[in-house]
């Protein structure tokens, strides 16, 4: 826990990142969440943390999620950039990192599309993603750095192998 701790002050992501949108105590979305992860109401999970704050590493003293459900929650997590918990799941409940959630979208894309330098250098030099996973194309067609808009993102996905598509 200690280098997870370590690691979120290092990025700067020591406190998750996210638009609060409710009155709701992060102390009671926390229990809620809590509750949620107990009972298996993932659509529940996800509201709670991306419109009240909740925190997944709150959930710990509940039975370790599978894979598959932390790739689940490390997608809804980036959607609503909550990288605190993003992070937290890559590194304690080992999710496929490169998974794509229903529309074809990356945690690597979430990121990129948000601006978010840490998130994008950490998957992408800490993690060492695939090229393939870099360059991945959603079901609109965008890939990570067609959707990124700030240079410094644009140069850090190409230093690593993204491709910049030009329209004729």
């Amino acid at each position: 826990m200690k280098k997870i701790v370590l690691l979120l002050c290092v990025l700067g992501l020591a406190a998750p990142i996210f638009a609060k949108t409710s009155s709701m105590s992060k102390q009671e979305a926390n229990r809620q969440l809590r509750s949620a992860f107990e009972y298996e109401d993932w659509d529940g999970a996800v509201d709670l943390i991306g419109l009240h704050g909740a925190d997944i590493t709150s959930v710990e003293t509940i039975s370790p999620l599978t894979p598959e459900e932390a790739t689940r929650h490390m997608l809804a997590s980036a959607k609503f950039e909550n990288w605190g918990s993003v992070i937290s799941l890559i590194e304690q409940a080992g999710p496929e990192l490169e998974a794509a959630d229903e529309n074809g979208n990356t945690v690597l894309m979430f990121a990129a599309e948000k601006g978010s330098l840490a998130i994008v250098r950490y998957l992408i030099s800490y993690k060492k993603v695939s090229l393939q996973y870099i360059n991945a194309v959603n079901k609109s067609g965008e890939t990570a750095i067609s959707l990124a808009e700030d240079d410094w993102m644009i140069e850090l996905l190409m230093d690593h192998g993204a491709v910049l598509e030009c329209e004729d």
